[in-house]
């Protein structure tokens, strides 16, 4: 893709940029959400932060698609001839990437704080540590198959990866919701002693 100059370690900041400037407004809407009598569960926050991962998903797969169906190599961006030995990428902007990580941003915004909310007050004192240790062992397994996966990726197929991923997303997404209906209807709860 063509950069025009900015470096490719910059983008993954606006995923954090995103955080920094929605929370804020975040924690002042749910108040106003319960006091209007919209219940917002925890339950409902992390499946919508499922929803915003799956959208960042989809949207990456959007753009693998536009980058495969660009010139100058298409399928095979950086490796035909007319990118000169890999000097010339094919015609699409990097700018186009921006919603992944502002939809990612939205998903941490919605779904890890509760995570950790919806743990930390059901989980009895003596197991909130270890509940929280397991929610982070989680996130490092996951972090774990994707390394393992990476050599993998290659071109033409990465198309195919991130439709699977948004698929695989809105799957568990749909599970979670099954899983943990009781739950939601419940409510927040109080903390268990």
């Amino acid at each position: 893709m063509k950069t025009y100059g900015v470096p490719n370690d910059l983008l993954p900041n606006l995923d954090s940029l995103t955080i920094v400037l929605v929370l804020p407004l975040v924690n002042r809407l749910y108040p106003r959400l319960k006091r209007a009598g919209v219940a917002f569960s925890p339950i409902w926050r992390m499946a919508v932060g499922f929803a915003f991962e799956s959208l960042g998903m989809a949207w990456a797969a959007g753009v693998q698609g536009w980058i495969y169906a660009s010139l100058p190599c298409c399928s095979r961006p950086r490796a035909c001839t007319a990118s000169h030995n890999g000097a010339l990428p094919n015609n699409m902007s990097v700018a186009v990437q921006l919603p992944i990580y502002i939809f990612e941003g939205f998903d941490e915004v919605s779904a890890v704080p509760a995570v950790y909310g919806y743990a930390f007050n059901k989980a009895p004192k003596s197991m909130r540590s270890i509940i929280q240790a397991v929610y982070v062992l989680c996130a490092a397994m996951g972090s774990l198959i994707g390394l393992a996966r990476n050599p993998t990726y290659k071109d033409p197929s990465l198309l195919y990866m991130y439709v699977g991923l948004a698929a695989a997303m809105v799957a568990g997404m749909m599970l979670f919701l099954v899983a943990f209906h009781k739950q939601n209807r419940r409510g927040d709860g109080k903390t268990r002693s």
